[in-house]
């Protein structure tokens, strides 16, 4: 059973390496089980060709889920492409939420069908 944890980042976000280490420690706890995917989104990914920040990570599909999500400031969330409410330097309250995630995989029958994609 795996975890989809989508990190949104961009790489002049001043918070986001504090965010990294948060989620590098649940997936070394979680190991196979917490798949993690960095998003480059917002302004703060935006490339700058005047400083150090002139490459450019973001992809068109990333700026959709950042605007159907609604992020706008970094770092933040997503688990299995569902947005919550919990501070990411809560880790408590991301672990709780991702636990939740996992006991409600555990009680869905095995033939679900995905319905619904995010493109």
């Amino acid at each position: 059973m795996k975890i989809l944890l989508e990190e949104y980042t961009g790489h002049k976000c001043n918070n986001c390496p504090e965010g990294h280490e948060i989620v590098a420690k649940m997936q070394k706890v979680m190991q196979d089980t917490l798949v993690v995917l960095a998003i480059h989104a917002t302004k703060q990914a935006e490339p700058d060709n005047n400083t150090i920040f002139s490459n450019d990570y973001r992809t068109e599909t990333g700026n959709n889920y950042s605007q159907v999500f609604g992020i706008t400031s970094l770092p933040k969330v997503t688990i299995n492409r569902k947005q919550f409410n919990a501070d990411i330097f809560k880790n408590d309250e991301v672990e709780k939420i991702v636990m939740d995630s996992l006991r409600i995989k555990k009680e869905k029958p095995s033939h679900t069908l995905v319905t619904e994609v995010f493109l």
